[in-house]
């Protein structure tokens, strides 16, 4: 994940920069320097998600599985659907909120009212207290690339997979856990815990 640091690429984003404003400016010029500003921020936000120490980690807490913002939260009659998405909506790691077995996956599309026809990708986790669910809603042309199995059993904390740029992730808690968040609130990947085992 190094690669930008080397010279060679530094000389060619600064020269893209410099070319940007000048007579001759170009749109791939413009593309090239956001796509490398994007590596750039991804890298630096996903190695800052793995400082996590499972010590941390304490039984009765479901906790946050990316770093990112509260966009939605919708209390039903069975459960709370928790809906966040990453910061400026870059790709960003998936971890397992909470200590479980892998029991159901699936990849469905379904139509919405957004432009594209959107997919989602779910995964059923067994507790010791509870089932929790996660759907990640993007475009039916992105994919996560997915080593997960029915059967696999996951610590807290530990990486899933990468979630798609401008995708949403919701997480479906029983009702039975208390809510600690709230829209807009701010959460951090392994650190942040969302509802709490009543």
């Amino acid at each position: 994940m190094n690669w930008f640091i080397s010279p060679s690429v530094f000389l060619i984003l600064l020269f893209l920069i410099v070319n940007i404003f000048t007579v001759n400016v170009t749109i791939i010029s413009a593309v090239l320097v956001v796509l490398i500003l994007r590596k750039i921020v991804t890298h630096f936000q996903q190695r800052n998600q793995f400082d996590i120490v499972s010590g941390e980690f304490k039984n009765g807490f479901v906790y946050s599985p990316i770093t990112g913002i509260i966009e939605n939260i919708k209390v039903k009659e069975s459960n709370s659907v928790i809906s966040c998405h990453s910061s400026l909506y870059l790709p960003t790691m998936i971890g397992m909120p909470l200590t479980g077995e892998v029991f159901e996956l699936s990849q469905v599309g379904f139509s919405s009212r957004s432009f594209f026809e959107r997919k989602k990708f779910e995964v059923s986790i067994k507790a010791k207290h509870l089932v929790l669910k996660m759907n990640v809603i993007m475009t039916k042309f992105q994919y996560i690339n997915n080593n997960l199995r029915a059967g696999d059993i996951g610590q807290t904390g530990a990486m899933i997979s990468i979630m798609p740029a401008f995708s949403t992730l919701e997480i479906i808690i029983p009702k039975k856990y208390t809510l600690n968040v709230k829209v807009g609130d701010r959460v951090q990947f392994g650190k942040t815990p969302l509802a709490t085992w009543e």
